[in-house]
């Protein structure tokens, strides 16, 4: 009978010990632990993060497959305890639509405050070289509906390339923006791979 109140108390010793090793224990492979269980912010890769953010339902579900990138990590510590704060861009067709992602990581690896940027312009002007917009102004000077608009008149331009905003990619797109001089006339022109697709007066 002693041995086997021995054997019932050792059992239920054993059985709670299991139920709170997966209880208690964040829900991942124990990387970047530390000796209580919780993150070590500063062993973290950008792929670790991107895991952990997976593991949250609404992240996975609008995120699986696109591309990602981070542009800032940021430790933060409140009453006592600490997260790791992440500002981030998704995107997908090759970085063609792109959403901008923030969110905090607590230390028991659970994505919080997950917040979603959905209307971001993938692409953004970059003034062009000196040795390029005489080039393009070149191009354009050649085009009979520039010729028409500015019909011999003195001008200024201004002159911008479209780069990826994530990944600062080149697109072969050209803004140029014409004044007429001692005028009120404005003409924005949009040229692609050397080719004026558009000219429009803007004023």
């Amino acid at each position: 009978m002693k041995t086997w109140k021995l054997f019932t108390i050792f059992l239920i010793f054993t059985i709670f010990a299991l139920a709170t090793l997966f209880i208690v224990q964040p829900e991942q492979d124990g990387r970047n632990l530390n000796e209580t269980g919780e993150l070590n912010f500063s062993a973290l890769t950008d792929e670790d993060i991107i895991e952990y953010a997976m593991k949250n339902d609404e992240f996975k579900t609008r995120y699986e497959g696109w591309d990602f990138r981070i542009v800032e990590k940021r430790l933060i510590e409140r009453n006592g305890k600490k997260s790791l704060s992440i500002d981030m861009y998704t995107g997908k067709n090759n970085w063609t639509i792109v959403n901008h992602v923030r969110f905090m990581l607590n230390e028991r690896c659970k994505l919080e405050n997950l917040t979603i940027y959905e209307w971001v312009k993938p692409f953004v002007p970059k003034a062009a070289s000196n040795a390029e917009k005489e080039q393009i102004i070149s191009t354009i000077l050649n085009d009979s509906r520039v010729k028409e608009v500015i019909n011999g008149r003195e001008f200024s331009a201004c002159v911008n390339k479209l780069v990826n905003v994530v990944t600062g990619e080149d697109t072969g797109v050209r803004e140029v923006l014409i004044n007429i001089n001692n005028s009120s006339e404005t003409y924005y022109m949009v040229i692609e791979n050397g080719e004026v697709k558009s000219v429009k007066r803007t004023r």
